[in-house]
């Protein structure tokens, strides 16, 4: 919540339960054809802050939300030159960040034996 604070995210009116947009696919069809980015670029400080929820989020996507990997991924590879696609995503994810922020990683006990050989 520091982090969505630090950006001045304010909470979705609607709960956002999903990372990232999801294209449908078109079955029967052969070839599916991914969607261009046709919309405006962004400016050098919208740029700055499409960099910083990419950096300020990785460390929290690797060590306990992995669910926002394929997110911040999309995000991370459009934010040299981000149009308003690439902030529309961002503002998906905060969202969505906004919507679950107490996500926790549990490890359980099991009787799985790991046989390991190396030569």
């Amino acid at each position: 919540t520091k982090s969505l604070a630090k950006f001045g995210h304010q909470p979705p009116r609607v709960p956002q339960h999903s990372p990232h947009p999801w294209t449908a696919p078109a079955y029967g069809q052969k070839v599916q054809f991914a969607t261009a980015d046709a919309s405006p670029p962004l400016d050098a400080k919208a740029t700055q802050q499409i960099q910083a929820i990419a950096g300020t989020f990785l460390y929290y996507a690797r060590a306990v939300d992995s669910t926002i990997l394929v997110a911040l991924n999309e995000i991370s590879n459009q934010q040299a030159k981000p149009t308003m696609l690439t902030r529309a995503a961002c503002d998906m994810l905060l969202d969505y960040l906004s919507t679950h922020p107490d996500a926790t990683v549990r490890f359980y006990a099991s009787d799985m034996i790991l046989h390991v050989i190396a030569d």
